[in-house]
């Protein structure tokens, strides 16, 4: 993959993410897309810069991998934008830049078990196609383009197939989050889980999922309207706290 010196501005995001995962995958690194592009194929507006979960043995080597590729180390330290607040999303584990001096041009790169611990390992491939947890960007059950202001719809069928969490998995996802980094002082994860699956609450339901989809343990709290809600979200951290399926919140401060 060659990148030129002033970076990688004139790719789209969509075919940057196809990239990476080539480059991941070819390399033997299991490779999950998260964040802003993988909603973002569910129906919620907006994309942006490509970001990953990779099994935590092999964050460096795919931090590595995307270096040697082209991209660019980060040289501004906690002053970088992808180090400010997490106002956004949790603070990455390794970050390469796409474009040099360019703070949010940024690919981000997670450890499994700070996000998708609960997933099977990942592995190199499409995931079958009833897979509950995986499907492609490129998948035809996901919702159509609808317009300038909505989800991408299916990725085009020749781009290299890239691996992202179902609409069920995003939303569990952001709940067991949710659960875990509830009134943790140290950090403010949880206003951020909350507005992601806010996200996806406004703009996924009714289209490619509906709550059957969901594990029986988060379906009442996904049907209970504010503000019985809350009392939902109580008993369900309560339950997974009692069989100890929630690990630590995790403080702000990140390996990178």
């Amino acid at each position: 993959m060659d990148i030129p010196p002033e970076g990688l501005k004139p790719l789209g995001t969509v075919e940057l993410a196809a990239s990476i995962a080539q480059l991941l995958d070819e390399a033997e690194i299991p490779n999950v897309l998260w964040r802003a592009l993988a909603v973002y194929c569910h129906g919620v507006p907006g994309g942006g810069c490509p970001d990953f979960v990779i099994p935590d043995h092999l964050i460096q080597p795919a931090y590595e991998k995307l270096l040697a590729s082209g991209f660019f180390p980060c040289e501004d330290g906690d002053e970088c934008p992808q180090h400010w607040h997490p106002h956004l999303s949790l603070r990455p584990d390794r970050h390469v830049h796409i474009i040099p001096g360019d703070g949010r041009a940024a690919v981000c790169l997670y450890k499994k078990s700070g996000l998708l611990w609960r997933l099977p390992d990942f592995e190199i491939g499409p995931p079958a196609v009833d897979d509950r947890y995986l499907m492609l960007a490129s998948d035809k059950r996901l919702p159509p383009r609808t317009g300038v202001i909505s989800g991408s719809g299916p990725w085009p069928s020749y781009l290299y197939p890239v691996k992202i969490p179902t609409a069920a998995c995003i939303i569990e996802t952001y709940i067991l989050l949710s659960c875990r980094d509830y009134d943790e002082e140290q950090n403010s994860y949880f206003y951020t889980w909350q507005c992601w699956l806010f996200g996806m609450l406004v703009h996924v339901q009714d289209k490619c999922f509906n709550d059957e989809d969901l594990l029986p343990d988060f379906q009442p709290y996904y049907r209970t309207p504010p503000p019985g809600r809350n009392a939902k979200f109580i008993e369900l951290r309560n339950k997974l706290m009692d069989r100890n399926e929630l690990p630590p919140s995790p403080p702000y401060k990140s390996s990178d």
